[in-house]
């Protein structure tokens, strides 16, 4: 299925992007309804939006981009709790 997701995500992303540089071609694309939800239709993996939660769960540090640690760690210090050591990985 890895393949798969691959092919699907560069259709919709020109080829050379750097996805963790300048992502405004990333921007256009509602990541959660008009990539995920129908490319799990397509492999026969129906998944519902509010269970895209769990991708997040199987990503490795290094597949984050670093913004959204970034913004998570704002997040988190607004809550007095202590910063994520997800940059300190990646």
């Amino acid at each position: 299925m890895g393949a798969e997701v691959d092919n699907e995500f560069w259709k919709q992303v020109p080829t050379g992007t750097d996805l963790f540089g300048d992502h405004v071609s990333l921007v256009r694309v509602k990541a959660s309804n008009e990539f995920l939800v129908p490319l799990f239709e397509r492999l026969g993996q129906s998944t519902l939006k509010k269970d895209l939660y769990l991708l997040a769960a199987e990503m490795r540090p290094e597949e984050i981009h670093p913004e959204v640690t970034e913004k998570l760690d704002l997040i988190a210090d607004a809550l007095g709790l202590p910063a994520s050591d997800a940059s300190a990985e990646a």
